[in-house]
C-alpha cells in the first residue's frame, strides 16, 4: 500500500502541477522511461553516472559524485548489464537502480519487522512499527534511484542477525552498509555497545572494522585524486550550507522557484519535530536513558544500542543534512518507528491521526520530488 501511495502520488503530481520552472544552470533531466522517470531525480543523476563511468577528475578537480560511495551504483551496473542491448546506457541503469530499489525496500521491511519482534518482543507492535517504517515521509526513497533501501535491507538485516548473535554474518552485511554510504560507519555503535555489554573483548576490537570501507574510499581517492579525505573534500566543496544549523535553515535558506519558502520551512518543522521524538523519549526516560549512557547497570534495556545508534545518526544529520533531506535522513532512526506505533496502539483515533500525518507528508513530499521541487 505505501508503495501504491508514493507511485500514484508521483503520477497525480507531475501530470497535473508539472515541474517547476527551469532556472540557469539547472539540471532537471528525463530519462524517458514512464513511471521509472519520476524516480530519477537529484542525486539520481549522480549514482548513474558514477555506474557508467565510475569516479572521474576534470579540469577542475575531483567531481562531485566522489560524495557518494559505490556499493548502490556498483550494483546497478551489474543488473543493468543484461538490458543494455535493448535502451541506452543511461536508462539501462536508471532502470536497474530503480528495480534495486523497490526489491530491496521488500527485504528491508521484512527484517525489520524482524528485529522489531526480537526487540519489543511484541507481534502488534512490531506490526505497527513497520507500517511506521512504510508510512515515514521519507520511505519514498525506497522506491528512488537513491541508496535508502539497500543500505536500510544491509543494516536492519545486520541488527537482526546481532540480536540472533550470528556475529560473523552481521559483521559483514554491517561492512556491504558501509560500502553504501559515507555514514554507514555508524553501524558500529550497536556492536560496540553489545561487546562492551557482554565483555567481549574481540569484539570490541573488531567493532572498528566497521570505519574500513570510510578509510579505503577516501584513500582511493588520494591515490586517484591526491586528496584526502576525498568525500570530506567535494562535501564542503559542492554541498556544505552557509547556514550551518538546522533550526536556523528553517528561517533562511535558499529554494527554487516555484517553492513556497513558507510552506517548505514548516514541512521541515513538522519533520524535524518527529525526529527529536526519540531523543525526548530518552531524556524523560530515566531508567533507557542510564541504560543507554551506562553499561554498568545490571539492568538491560533491548532498545537501549538503538538509541545509541539513533543519537550517532542524529549527530551526522546535523553535521551532513539539512532542510531539504531530513525526512531521508531519518529513515534510519529506528526507535522513531517503535515510538510512533507504541502511540498509535494507544487507540483508533490516535492510530488514524498519526498515520493521516505521515501519510499526508509522504504524498506531499513524493509531489515534490517527483515534480523537481527540491525535496532531496
Amino acid at each position: 500500500m505505501s508503495r501504491l501511495i508514493v507511485f500514484f502520488s508521483a503520477i497525480l503530481g507531475y501530470y497535473t502541477i508539472g515541474v517547476r520552472e527551469r532556472l540557469p544552470n539547472d539540471v532537471m533531466w528525463d530519462i524517458g522511461l514512464p513511471v521509472v522517470h519520476l524516480f530519477n531525480r537529484w542525486d539520481s543523476g549522480h549514482y548513474i553516472n558514477i555506474a557508467l563511468n565510475w569516479y572521474s577528475v576534470g579540469p577542475g578537480g575531483p567531481s562531485e559524485t566522489w560524495a557518494f560511495f559505490p556499493l548502490y551504483p556498483a550494483l546497478m551496473r551489474t543488473v543493468s548489464t543484461p538490458i543494455m542491448g535493448f535502451m541506452s546506457p543511461s536508462q539501462a541503469v536508471a532502470l536497474g537502480g530503480f528495480l534495486i530499489s523497490n526489491a530491496l525496500f521488500f527485504v528491508a521491511i521484512f527484517y525489520f519487522y524482524k528485529l522489531s519482534d526480537a526487540v519489543l518482543k511484541n507481534g502488534d507492535l512490531a506490526l505497527l512499527s513497520t507500517i511506521a517504517f512504510s508510512l515515514w515521509p521519507g520511505s519514498l526513497f525506497y522506491s528512488c534511484v537513491y541508496t535508502e533501501s539497500l543500505f536500510m535491507a544491509l543494516m536492519v538485516s545486520a541488527l537482526y542477525l546481532l540480536e540472533r548473535n550470528k556475529t560473523f554474518s552481521a559483521v559483514i552485511l554491517g561492512l556491504l552498509a558501509g560500502w553504501t554510504r559515507p555514514n554507514g560507519f555508524l553501524i558500529f555503535v550497536p556492536f560496540l555497545y553489545k561487546a562492551v555489554e557482554k565483555r567481549d573483548k574481540l569484539l570490541v576490537c573488531g567493532s572498528a572494522i566497521f570505519f574500513l570501507p570510510y578509510f579505503l574510499f577516501n584513500l582511493y581517492g588520494f591515490l586517484v585524486t591526491g586528496i584526502f579525505p576525498i568525500r570530506e573534500w567535494v562535501y564542503a566543496r559542492y554541498w556544505r550550507s552557509p547556514t550551518t544549523t538546522v533550526f536556523a535553515q528553517l528561517f533562511d535558506y535558499p529554494v527554487p522557484a516555484g517553492v513556497s519558502k513558507t510552506g517548505y520551512a514548516l514541512l521541515a518543522f513538522i519533520e524535524l519535530m518527529f525526529l527529536i521524538i526519540p531523543v525526548i523519549h530518552l531524556l524523560f526516560s530515566k531508567s533507557r536513558l542510564v541504560a543507554t549512557l551506562s553499561l554498568g547497570l545490571r539492568t538491560r534495556h533491548d532498545e537501549a544500542k538503538y538509541y545509541a545508534l539513533t543519537l550517532a545518526f542524529l549527530l551526522s544529520t546535523l553535521f551532513y543534512g539539512g532542510i531539504q533531506n531530513l525526512h531521508r535522513y531519518g529513515v534510519t532512526l529506528l526507535p522513531l518507528y517503535w515510538l510512533l506505533a507504541k502511540i498509535a496502539r494507544r487507540g483508533i483515533i490516535t492510530r488514524t491521526a498519526v498515520f493521516s500525518v505521515t501519510v499526508t507528508m509522504l504524498v506531499i513530499g513524493t509531489i515534490l520530488f517527483a515534480t523537481w521541487r527540491y525535496y532531496l
